[in-house]
């Protein structure tokens, strides 16, 4: 979303409470939450349900942290990261080792270049793998040649990656590259 709708979405669906939470703060949570709808409307519903507490304490306490935000983005039966792990789980091995090695990727950009050394690939190779996460949203591609994450989906595919030692695939993919 453009700044200035999510942080609207996010004051309607928070509410006034006993405090309003200040412009500065309701920019802040918005950039956090990716500008992302289901994660602003997470944030926004939890702090209207806690009328009490000021916006930027609820900010510290789980946003900022990469290890804590994606589990503050759940509500009830909402979740980002169950979100965006349906889409994991239906991509190929090929696309899923890409995806979680790509995370580690310095900056916010890559090219095709840079992916293609970072994954020990062909450039050829690497730039299917890379449409193809693209064409699934599992990465930007801001111009040609250059991709990047979302800043939540990094923030998914670092722990995915942290994780991939215990994915039965993993080691599928791996004894398969022999």
């Amino acid at each position: 979303m453009a700044p200035d709708s999510a942080a609207l979405m996010f004051t309607r669906v928070a509410g006034g409470g006993s405090t309003p939470p200040r412009a500065e703060q309701v920019r802040t949570v918005v950039e956090l939450c990716g500008r992302l709808p289901l994660a602003i409307r997470i944030v926004a519903a939890r702090h209207a349900a806690r009328p009490g507490w000021d916006l930027a304490d609820t900010v510290e306490e789980g946003l900022r942290g990469e290890r804590t935000r994606l589990a503050e983005l759940r509500l009830d039966d909402l979740s980002v990261e169950r979100s965006f792990d349906l889409g994991y789980r239906r991509l190929t091995a090929r696309q899923a080792r890409a995806f979680r090695e790509l995370a580690r990727v310095d900056g916010p950009y890559f090219t095709v270049t840079e992916a293609a050394r970072a994954l020990d690939w062909e450039p050829a190779d690497t730039v299917r793998v890379l449409e193809s996460l693209v064409d699934v949203s599992m990465l930007e591609s801001p111009r040609l040649g250059q991709y990047a994450f979302h800043d939540l989906m990094r923030v998914f595919a670092r722990q995915r990656a942290s994780r991939s030692s215990g994915e039965p695939g993993r080691y599928a993919e791996l004894s398969s590259l022999d």
